[in-house]
């Protein structure tokens, strides 16, 4: 019976012509097929010869209609024929599709927390988006990194933000609660994170703190709001707050991609006391951690350029009396700071950083230089019009000092431009200007709540200083005890005033000790005071001292631009009066290295 069966579904095949093989068949093929077998049973079912072979091969013809269904079956599920291989190709097209979605998406989440390259990861997005320009992931996403790279581009502006920033602060709060609204609960802590981010640029620390607490609520393990909640606290000067959370990330996170940024954030926390201390002491160790963290968070990744700059500052700001040391930390915050233009080329702050290095020790030619580089990339940079102003008021070029300073008023109208404005009007003995501006100072950064105590201080010593030129003692004895009420270190600067002021009293032991104390206490000027103090010794007949002062000076290089000139024409001018004209010409040959106008 079997056999007959193959025989007839043989015939059966051969006569209609179903040579195509399974693999290139079609629905409709197959289809046919089952027609065709119902023709044959209806053929069978009518012939009135029907005997007992015609109605078993009846019932195998059924089982093999049942077969074929399961084949056609089978085939659309594999995508082997028709219908089906169109959906299991577009299955898998559509898989792939989505697998590069969440992988672009991936490395954009990785360029924006770890790699803190939040263009490169927009610019990941937009191919995202190429792909499938309704992928809601990817919106949120998109929505997410434009909206913290807005309100983060104005917590680092050095000016008060204008009108389009504050449109772009306030979309951000819209943008989070769009994302709020929308109910996709995995992304309410990013939304909570760009309203504390928004709120943190627009010094509003309290909500700040509020949403962060709210982002960390959502994502108790994600280790970047809490480093962000640490960043809140510092700005704060909530210092102890922030090393608890630091600490703490620290001992747990191992070698997560975010621990560059709890090393980066910890010395950032030390530097900020470092700057803030009140003795020679805690500043030097505060300055040390800082050190120590940045290395760290540099070593963690080498390419790390926000780590690497802030190690730059931290040398720049290193001070411990030591003139070797210093020289030797200059040197390196030099080098932080090219690293980081190597890494990041244009770099605007590296560049301003490099400006205002160089013109710390007088060298005011590459000062200008990096400055002008500096405002190539930004002509809005406020700190980069306000010390290149400070750069042409040092060479004396008053006219350019006053277009830069009057550039950095109008970014920032109530500004330490003040300050040095009143310094050029000071100089030029125009002391009505130079007091204007100096209160334009006190009031203008008092009422807008900033901390002021710097140039209050500065102030301070100035209007000393101008008071001692018109020899008005009392008011200058009243500037500098008045000093001691403003939360500021004192420097050089304060004894250096103080020695002018016992100089012009004739008080020569306190004027003594105020110049070694200014001294000690100095950094950039140390050089210029010890010739200030040999002139003042030579003055008082102190002829063994003074020798041996210019004797300590011309023992080092001195880098400070036209000061070894002067040590020299003062030199030239105490051997003449000591009548060594042998010594006074030796001394006369290397003046006329410098200026070889100088006569006799």
């Amino acid at each position: 019976m079997f056999k007959k069966l193959l025989e007839s579904i043989r015939d059966f095949w051969h006569n209609h012509e179903l040579y195509t093989p399974v693999s290139e068949m079609t629905k409709a093929d197959i289809e046919n097929i089952i027609n065709r077998i119902k023709e044959k049973e209806e053929l069978i079912s009518k012939s009135n010869n029907c005997n007992n072979d015609y109605l078993e091969i009846k019932k195998y013809f059924k089982a093999f209609k049942l077969f074929l269904y399961l084949l056609l079956a089978i085939c659309s599920i594999l995508g082997a024929i028709g219908p089906g291989k169109d959906l299991v190709v577009d299955y898998l097209e559509n898989k792939k599709v989505e697998n590069a979605i969440i992988n672009l998406n991936q490395v954009a989440e990785n360029m924006y927390f770890y790699e803190n390259s939040p263009i490169v990861a927009l610019n990941t997005i937009e191919k995202s988006l190429s792909l499938d320009s309704e992928n809601m992931n990817t919106i949120y996403l998109k929505t997410f990194i434009e909206s913290m790279l807005s309100v983060e581009l104005i917590k680092n502006l050095d000016r008060p933000y204008n009108e389009k920033e504050l449109l772009d602060a306030q979309t951000a709060l819209s943008n989070a609660d769009f994302i709020l609204e929308s109910k996709e609960e995995e992304y309410f802590g990013k939304a909570y994170l760009i309203k504390a981010q928004t709120y943190f640029a627009l010094n509003e620390n309290d909500k700040a703190l509020a949403n962060i607490e709210k982002a960390i609520d959502y994502d108790p393990n994600e280790i970047f709001y809490k480093i962000r909640k640490a960043t809140i606290l510092i700005e704060s000067k909530r210092y102890e707050d922030a090393e608890k959370i630091l600490n703490e990330l620290e001992k747990t996170s191992g070698n997560d991609k975010n621990i560059k940024n709890v090393y980066l954030w910890l010395g950032i926390n030390y530097n900020e006391q470092a700057l803030r201390a009140k003795n020679i002491e805690d500043k030097i160790k505060y300055n040390l951690d800082a050190k120590k963290y940045f290395e760290k968070s540099t070593k963690a990744d080498n390419k790390f350029h926000i780590g690497i700059i802030n190690l730059g500052n931290a040398y720049a700001n290193s001070d411990d009396g030591d003139d070797s040391n210093n020289k030797d930390d200059f040197k390196k915050a030099v080098e932080q700071y090219n690293k980081v233009l190597s890494i990041r080329p244009n770099h605007k702050e590296a560049y301003y950083l490099l400006g205002k290095l160089y013109g710390s020790v007088d060298n005011y030619e590459k000062a200008e230089l990096y400055f002008k580089k500096a405002l190539e990339q930004d002509k809005n940079y406020f700190s980069a019009n306000l010390w290149l102003g400070k750069v042409y008021f040092e060479i004396e070029n008053d006219q350019a000092a006053l277009e830069y300073l009057n550039k950095a008023l109008q970014l920032k109208p109530d500004s330490e431009a003040y300050f040095m404005i009143g310094e050029i009007y000071q100089k030029s003995k125009n002391y009505k200007e130079a007091i204007k501006n100096y209160l334009e100072v006190e009031v203008s950064l008092s009422l807008n709540g900033l901390d002021n105590d710097y140039y209050k201080y500065r102030s301070f010593i100035n209007r000393a200083d101008i008071s001692i030129e018109l020899k008005d003692f009392e008011n200058a004895k009243f500037f500098l005890d008045n000093i001691h009420n403003i939360d500021q270190s004192l420097d050089s600067n304060y004894y250096k005033t103080y020695f002018k002021y016992y100089k012009a009293n004739s008080n020569y032991n306190s004027a003594l000790d105020s110049i070694n104390r200014a001294i000690s206490l100095s950094n950039k000027q140390k050089d210029s005071l010890k010739l200030e103090k040999a002139i003042y010794l030579f003055e008082n007949n102190k002829i063994n001292e003074t020798l041996e002062e210019i004797k300590i000076l011309k023992s080092i290089k001195i880098e400070k631009k036209g000061l070894l000139e002067k040590v020299l024409k003062f030199e030239y001018d105490l051997y003449g009066k000591l009548n060594d004209y042998e010594m006074q010409n030796n001394i006369l040959k290397e003046i006329k290295k410098y200026d070889p106008t100088f006569k006799k």
